[in-house]
């Protein structure tokens, strides 16, 4: 049993407070039971005064929470965000909960701190959002991301924000920790040091002719004539024996040529396995993405196993086909992906298979990782799937200058990512005349999302279909205008983008 300096009984004994005898800053303690739980479980806090007046009070206002939490039906007596996120961490889906422990790390826990819950008013809510947007963070300092140098916020940045919190709110609510849910602010587009970006074009998008046939395409086909160079190509320790993953391994260009023959012909790139690799990858990993559509986030989870390569006795022709398991798909349904260059990815796909070989020294088999981890100092050097690929793929963009772009209007800056070679590939199947619900199914999203995220200009979509249309049908303007009006119409039309 405890001993104690000073002890107290208050409210006929149902509260008490004390000072441990063991204590040597002489601060009162509290103690009650527990009125939110059944059995003998007590509230113990220190009351952090010294004085017994100020002890006491605090001690009563502690007691009288627990009791109207009590009245109300609350299930316990307070909860913190960080007790909230732990808690209900498995009632966001994957990528809400990523983005929520960001939030959390980032703004949350330095804003709110340990604050109950429950106290958490519509006045604190806004005072939180005002201060969200007058202190952005730097990807320079600290561990976020912001879009922009201009200092301002993105609106859809806040909405994404106030969804994730007022979801946390809701589960406690739900759970009978809070009372009640506080309310939101409604908008963000009026507030000072924020701007919007149409849903479009918040992503760096590729630009068929200025970026990709111009920039993307050449650097693509520069990686993959420098892999192909067969006097550059890794080649076992000993040649003149057959290649062994532990007895006569591949070994880079350059080591053989410190080693046996200061004069071979070698590339700084292609001849170092490590280089070598990260090209090989960027080539592999963003063709793949530009023809099939599939997520970044999903190619970087695929196995040897889901390639394959079908024959159609219809057409006679050769298909790559992704196999997309439910486990690796965002939206968590199964689909199979068919990619628009028929047998050409099936190809990469072989070749890709040789730089493994030579990166890693063994034979890929069909449950192995597609793009397998090649950090050397970790444990899962291999085994496990590559750890941050995108990184690799932002590096490269930026090599080539297709890291960011400005948008006119607002002045921001919007960057370009694996995410842009999905963008551009869905876009150029909707020129290109493929249905919005076959598109929908290939790239698992819905069509409404296609229409808003991805394409360039949803507009056009219309326009294309109504042009067609009404050139298709309406026979009486197939002679076209006048000349006449011709003349005058080119003085005010302007080219239809």
């Amino acid at each position: 049993m405890p001993s104690y300096k000073q002890m107290k009984n208050l409210l006929n004994g149902d509260v008490q407070i004390y000072i441990l005898e063991s204590a040597k800053s002489d601060v009162w303690q509290v103690r009650f039971r527990n009125p939110l739980e059944s059995g003998g479980h007590y509230v113990r806090r220190s009351t952090k005064h010294r004085d017994e007046a100020s002890a006491t009070r605090f001690a009563l206002n502690l007691y009288n929470e627990y009791s109207a939490r009590q009245n109300l039906g609350l299930a316990t007596g307070n909860i913190t965000l960080r007790e909230a996120l732990d808690r209900f961490a498995n009632d966001f889906d994957p990528v809400g909960r990523k983005m929520a422990e960001k939030a959390y790390q980032t703004y949350w826990h330095e804003y709110f701190g340990d604050m109950d819950l429950a106290k958490v008013r519509v006045d604190y809510i806004r005072a939180y959002f005002k201060w969200r947007v007058k202190n952005p963070k730097s990807d320079k300092t600290e561990s976020a991301w912001k879009s922009s140098d201009t200092g301002s916020v993105s609106v859809s940045t806040l909405k994404l924000e106030r969804n994730l919190l007022r979801r946390l709110f809701n589960f406690c609510k739900g759970a009978s920790l809070i009372l009640d849910v506080p309310s939101f602010p409604r908008k963000f587009e009026t507030w000072e040091n924020t701007h919007q970006i149409a849903s479009n074009k918040r992503r760096g998008r590729l630009d068929l002719e200025e970026d990709y046939r111009k920039v993307l395409l050449p650097y693509l086909r520069t990686i993959h004539k420098g892999l192909q160079t067969t006097k550059w190509h890794p080649q076992p320790a000993n040649p003149d024996e057959p290649w062994s993953p532990v007895e006569n391994p591949y070994e880079s260009r350059l080591k053989w040529k410190n080693r046996r023959d200061k004069s071979r012909d070698t590339h700084k790139v292609w001849c170092h396995l490590r280089s070598r690799y990260n090209h090989a990858f960027f080539w592999y990993f963003t063709t793949l993405i530009l023809n099939s559509g599939i997520r970044p986030s999903e190619a970087a989870k695929l196995k040897h196993g889901d390639i394959t390569l079908r024959h159609d006795k219809e057409s006679d022709r050769f298909f790559t086909c992704i196999n997309i398991d439910r486990t690796v798909s965002k939206v968590r349904k199964h689909r199979v992906a068919i990619c628009r260059d028929h047998a050409e990815s099936f190809e990469r796909y072989l070749f890709w298979r040789e730089e493994i070989k030579y990166r890693f020294n063994r034979e890929p088999k069909q449950s192995d990782w597609l793009f397998p981890s090649s950090n050397e100092q970790s444990e899962g050097f291999y085994i496990e799937r590559r750890d941050k690929p995108l990184n690799t793929i932002r590096v490269h963009m930026k090599k080539i200058g297709l890291h960011r772009r400005t948008d006119i209007r607002t002045g921001v800056d919007t960057y370009f990512s694996a995410y842009s070679f999905r963008s551009f590939y869905i876009t150029m199947m909707l020129r290109n005349g493929l249905d919005l619900y076959t598109l929908s199914k290939q790239v698992g999203t819905s069509p409404q999302t296609i229409l808003k995220q991805y394409d360039v200009n949803e507009n056009w979509f219309l326009r294309d279909k109504m042009t067609a249309h009404l050139n298709a049908n309406d026979a009486h303007m197939h002679r076209g205008a006048p000349k006449a009006a011709r003349e005058a119409f080119e003085k005010f039309a302007t080219v239809w983008d």
